[in-house]
């Protein structure tokens, strides 16, 4: 993630900073974290590449989802990490730990953009539902913008 941008700085709209950006930042983190190299055993070039963008948008989704029960229902994160096995639980408490920037952030402009619709005249409870399902749809446009196989 980048590191002039803050949950402070989002919060004060010192700088504009999108549920988007985040995917951007996300998906590059994810991205980084992943050699090729562990694809090199994969003969055939294209397929090669299909699998390593596969592998980053499955674990994109996993650590993104991670992420939003960290920020939305930290009552159903924690009954996940209860009923894991011990490879789940130090796979999910890795992911928080590693990803604690990520949270603070996605926090950050989730809350900005229920504030955003309060000052429309939305209650929390209706600012919260319109929010997670335009995310939803972000989310969604967003995946499918991403390449589906790495281009050399």
């Amino acid at each position: 993630m980048k590191k002039n941008i803050t949950p402070e700085r989002i919060r004060n709209n010192d700088v504009k900073y999108s549920l988007e950006d985040f995917f951007k930042e996300l998906w590059k983190d994810v991205e980084a974290s992943i050699s090729k190299d562990d694809f090199a055993h994969i003969a055939n070039s294209r397929e090669r590449n299909k699998q390593y963008i596969e592998s980053v948008r499955e674990v994109f989704n996993f650590v993104y989802e991670i992420c939003l029960q960290a920020v939305c229902k930290q009552s159903r994160l924690k009954r996940m990490i209860e009923i894991a096995n011990d490879k789940e639980k130090n796979i999910i408490t890795q992911t928080l730990k590693s990803h604690s920037d990520s949270i603070d952030l996605l926090r950050a402009v989730l809350l900005k953009d229920i504030s955003a619709e309060i000052e429309k005249g939305l209650t929390k409870r209706q600012a919260a539902k319109v929010v997670i399902e335009r995310n939803k749809n972000r989310l969604i446009h967003f995946l499918r913008s991403q390449p589906t196989s790495q281009r050399k």
